[in-house]
């Protein structure tokens, strides 16, 4: 976050430049990650990594994570189905 006193009604901001890049060093220094990840990988390819020996991830795991946090935009994550009513 960055300090901007010159504007009153969003003097704090949030530093998103980079920002996927951090979160992805800050994952991987603090052993999530046991192998070397290319941090640069499509969205789109296949998911399936090993965690630790007798647990895998995949697909289903990351799409439950990611509607739980209330994400359903992405990329590798087919959304929720709803009923949409009209009049």
């Amino acid at each position: 976050f960055r300090y901007h006193p010159e504007t009153s009604s969003t003097s704090i901001r949030k530093i998103v430049e980079g920002m996927n890049h951090r979160m992805n060093e800050f994952y991987y220094r603090h052993g999530f990650v046991r192998r070397k990840v290319a941090l640069d990988a499509a969205v789109t390819k296949v998911f399936v990594q090993r965690i630790r020996p007798g647990y895998r991830t995949g697909r289903r795991a990351v799409a439950s994570v990611v509607h739980t946090g209330g994400n359903n935009s992405e990329a590798f994550v087919e959304p929720p189905r709803k009923a949409i009513y009209s009049l």
